[in-house]
């Protein structure tokens, strides 16, 4: 029993060097050449508080199926521009990360060329249920 959980231990270490992989190339957190202290915390406080949260949506809402590369990409991708009156234009491009994401979280709303602004507030509103055993799921709230 001890050997497997050495074994288990031990090859889990790779989420911890992709961790500061991450750090370094995701959210560019390279040296900070600041001499006030409290900038200096700042700083190192957004990038791992982010960190927290794409590992979050990894593990506990897309249960380790997509990586956290793949989310950095679709948060980088996913554009949407205003347009006249009330009216919203998505210019993001078609992903198998983005229709994943879109199958998976139920966000109906998520894919379509033209958003109202009501839309985009069920968009922000979504609240995920990370209760719910077997598949994490979100819902649009009205």
């Amino acid at each position: 029993m001890l050997i497997q959980k050495i074994y288990i231990t031990y090859h889990n270490l790779w989420r911890i060097e992709e961790s500061f992989r991450i750090l370094k190339t995701q959210l560019v957190s390279p040296p900070a050449y600041v001499s006030n202290k409290n900038t200096i915390l700042g700083h190192f406080t957004i990038c791992y508080s982010s960190l927290t949260l794409m590992r979050l949506l990894e593990l506990k809402i897309f249960k380790d199926q997509l990586p956290a590369s793949k989310l950095f990409e679709f948060i980088r991708q996913y554009n949407v521009v205003e347009g006249y009156g009330n009216t919203f234009i998505n210019t993001s491009t078609v992903s198998d990360t983005y229709k994943e994401i879109k199958k998976e979280l139920g966000l109906s709303k998520l894919g379509n060329a033209y958003l109202t602004k009501n839309d985009i507030d069920l968009l922000f509103k979504a609240e995920f249920d990370v209760e719910q055993i077997g598949r994490a799921s979100c819902r649009e709230r009205v």
